[in-house]
């Protein structure tokens, strides 16, 4: 009997990690249309459909998970199909195993979409060939970002680096740059007046909420967005508003308000200013100043 007259039922895996509306909508049903015709194609018999969405393949995937629990006592299938490797892990080369060794243990064959490749994971040598495989992709990935990555830098370093997210209480100023309409610039709206109430207030000794108060004044908020407390820290912590643009702070999350030190007592005194790779000076009104935003 052939490798494809022994799979007869699949379940069918996709994740994306963008927060973009539009192109989440474009990923998932690309990946569910390409899959979908491919089963149609080989008379697989789909029982299962589902996704993680906005997630990273390197994290832990929610869905993925429930399928594996499913399998154990509920579902029996012959085969998981995705678009290609990365969809189901972007994990480290020795890290890849936590992610497909149920599959392994369960007799569970991998599909590749987009190559039409079968892979039997119950051989040792066929999980040392995907090992390699990962390996190999992942070090592809590293060097397109880094190369992406400089480029980036050299535009932001020279002032030319558009604004993929507008900050609060400012709008785009809009170009043509190589005939597309990008956010060249900044400029001050009126809702930059609830910015400089909620860094006084804050700078005072006032609570996220006391912010939270002014921040919903905003008309994105009046129309409709929800406002949180975690849009507040965002305001607090963003350098625009003492006239600093950053590049290359990672993990922005992770720090407090105003002064960028991280919210555990451990771990303390580190600013997001400090933390940046490259920092210019922004002409725009300043909200706050550094020795205030330093603080």
């Amino acid at each position: 009997m052939s490798e494809k007259e022994k799979i007869k039922n699949v379940a069918v895996y996709f994740r994306y990690s963008s927060d973009q509306h539009d192109q989440k909508a474009n990923s998932e049903l690309r990946q569910l249309n390409d899959i979908r015709a491919f089963c149609y194609k080989r008379d697989y018999n789909i029982v299962w459909v589902d996704g993680d969405e906005e997630t990273p393949g390197w994290t832990e995937k929610p869905k993925l998970n429930a399928l594996k629990e499913l399998c154990k006592d509920e579902i029996s299938i012959d085969a998981l199909v995705v678009t290609e490797f990365s969809r189901l892990t972007r994990k480290d080369t020795m890290d890849v195993p936590t992610d497909i060794k149920w599959l392994r243990d369960l007799d569970i064959k991998l599909i590749f979409q987009k190559s039409g490749e079968i892979v039997d994971l119950s051989g040792g040598m066929e999980l040392m060939m995907l090992q390699m495989r990962v390996f190999a992709a992942n070090e592809e990935v590293k060097n397109l970002a880094s190369r992406v990555s400089s480029g980036i830098a050299s535009k932001f370093k020279a002032g030319t680096l558009g604004w993929s997210t507008i900050p609060f209480g400012f709008d785009p100023v809009k170009e043509t740059v190589d005939k597309k309409l990008k956010n060249v610039s900044i400029k001050p709206n009126g809702d930059l007046i609830h910015v400089v109430r909620m860094f006084h207030i804050f700078l005072d000794g006032g609570t996220i909420g006391d912010c939270l108060l002014h921040l919903q004044k905003g008309k994105k908020y009046q129309d409709g967005a929800n406002a949180t407390g975690t849009s507040v820290k965002q305001i607090l912590r963003n350098s625009i508003y003492c006239g600093k643009r950053t590049f290359g702070v990672s993990n922005v999350a992770e720090f407090s308000s105003v002064n960028g030190a991280k919210e555990k007592k451990r771990h303390t005194n580190v600013n997001v200013l400090e933390k940046a790779s490259e920092i210019i000076d922004v002409d725009v009104p300043l909200v706050v100043t550094l020795e205030d935003f330093q603080k």
